[in-house]
């Protein structure tokens, strides 16, 4: 637990090796790869650490510690997949602060999460599946399973990310209604007065 603790904010050190782990030091380690408590800190969570060797331990890496070290061996959109994977609301309270101006910053973030979706089918040069495929599991969970026939899983996805976009950006316009209508109508004056 003190280790993992240790190792949070690292970004250089890859691969691990311990002795002994306890079931509460690898519960430490799935914390470390992947802090669900907050977006913030889902984003904020260890992308770097890909490999834990362990000696006098019975068991292999447990799955759930496995799961985030082969996703961080793909870290160009791994921050990207685990907010998606365990923050199915996201709560917009937090940058209200900001009006407005953070909605582009929101849409071009889920624009961003689009294209990891679309990389789900894609495999690397020894034909590993990358794990975006566990972010397009989790995506499809949310799903009205009746309608799920007619779509391939990576479609069905993108429609559950379409859904939360429209609800993040919904929080916002629901929030600050007289600043939505007061920049639609000033835009509005806008266009009318170059006519």
């Amino acid at each position: 637990s003190a280790l993992a603790d240790a190792l949070v904010g690292n970004t250089s050190l890859e691969k691990l090796v311990i002795n002994e782990p306890t079931s509460s030091g690898w519960s430490a380690f799935s914390r470390l790869l992947c802090n669900t408590s907050t977006i913030s800190n889902t984003h904020c969570s260890n992308h770097t650490l890909t490999q834990i060797h362990c000696y006098g331990y019975g068991e292999e890496v447990p799955s759930s510690v496995e799961r985030y070290l082969e996703m961080n061996k793909y870290q160009e959109h791994v921050a990207t997949t685990k907010i998606l994977m365990h923050h199915p609301v996201f709560n917009m309270e937090t940058f209200f602060q900001w009006k407005l101006k953070f909605l582009p910053v929101l849409l071009a973030w889920f624009h961003e999460a689009m294209s990891v979706l679309i990389l789900e089918e894609l495999t690397d040069g020894e034909g590993y599946r990358l794990p975006f495929g566990y972010l397009v599991g989790e995506l499809l969970s949310e799903c009205d399973t009746s309608k799920l026939e007619s779509l391939d899983h990576v479609s069905q996805a993108c429609d559950v990310l379409l859904t939360r976009k429209l609800s993040s950006v919904y929080q916002f316009v629901r929030a600050m209604p007289l600043l939505v209508v007061d920049g639609y109508c000033s835009q509005d004056l806008t266009r009318g007065s170059r006519k």
